[in-house]
């Protein structure tokens, strides 16, 4: 192996470790449903990115010593790649949709699971020469489309990012939902850029665009969440629901006086002067009911009292 192979996939390694690493730490830390997809999103994304290219080298390899057609050998390195497509796809999407506080509806889903299903069935009957002469222009088709598919998908996705944050109020929130969109546009749109040779990517170049452009959103997101200054507002008719939660938990009436006041985006400070007590007894206050929710910080608490709400 020489040493720029060698060079690239250290870098591709340290890549991988960095992304898994930080979204595994985030929803350690924030315990945040969103940080949950987008930290399976990032798992499934990198595992595909290795198989791709271990596959590849792979098939370089065992090519000589093989009896089988190289179309053959390709087609089934494919058909590792190819389910894991959607998978991606279907964390992202429910990344976007969380984030958002929104859902996406079950026909949506179904559509999704379909027409995937769809696909890669039609694939798999083409490589298993279920067609009487299947050909590798047919083959290359079949992919093609569902790259095609693969990128509509990720558009769309960003694109509902990029325009459903304009009506959220808090502003720092809503420009880190923009920027996490604008920047997945951007390198897809970089990618057909590539595709359509208007610039030439190197295969070193394309492998760090590949295993590197989550670091950004990633850094972003951290950044975000570290300052957060979030607001959640009780809907109508879930006054008396909260209530029996709070009773579940054994929460004191003026910790959940403190708990709404948190959850109304105030900052320890205020909640004393509102109170009229030290800034010393809210951190009391605030520390016995992380015990009690068994939550470890703000953010944690406000994804434990919403998923309440959103099951209620």
């Amino acid at each position: 192996m020489n040493t720029q192979l060698m060079f690239t996939y250290l870098l591709v390694f340290l890549f991988c470790s960095i992304t898994i690493f930080i979204s595994i730490k985030l929803y350690e830390k924030y315990r945040l449903k969103y940080l949950l997809f987008y930290m399976g999103y990032i798992i499934v994304h990198n595992i595909l990115g290795f198989f791709s290219l271990f596959g590849t080298y792979l098939y370089d390899m065992l090519l000589p010593s093989m009896n089988e057609s190289p179309g053959f050998v390709g087609e089934l390195l494919y058909l590792l790649i190819l389910p894991l497509i959607p998978v991606s796809l279907f964390l992202y999407l429910n990344f976007t949709a969380e984030i958002l506080d929104t859902q996406f509806s079950n026909r949506l889903k179904k559509i999704f699971i379909i027409l995937w299903g769809f696909f890669i069935l039609l694939y798999l009957l083409i490589i298993g020469r279920v067609f009487l002469t299947p050909s590798e222009s047919l083959v290359s088709s079949v992919l093609w489309l569902i790259y095609l598919l693969e990128g509509i998908v990720f558009y769309l996705a960003n694109f509902f990012l990029v325009f459903k944050a304009l009506k959220i109020r808090d502003k720092t929130r809503q420009r880190t939902i923009q920027f996490i969109g604008f920047f997945y546009l951007g390198v897809l749109s970089f990618y057909v850029i590539a595709f359509l040779h208007v610039i030439i990517l190197s295969h070193f170049s394309f492998l760090v665009l590949h295993f590197g452009y989550n670091i950004p959103p990633l850094i972003f997101l951290f950044f975000y969440l570290k300052k957060s200054n979030f607001e959640i507002s009780i809907p109508i008719g879930q006054e008396e629901n909260l209530k029996n939660f709070f009773k579940q938990h054994s929460i004191t009436p003026r910790e959940s006086e403190i708990i709404l006041m948190l959850l109304s985006g105030r900052k320890n400070k205020d909640i004393g002067k509102e109170l009229f007590i030290s800034y010393h007894t809210v951190k009391n206050h605030i520390h016995k009911i992380y015990q009690k929710l068994d939550v470890r910080n703000r953010l944690h608490m406000y994804s434990i009292i919403k998923n309440h709400i959103q099951k209620s």
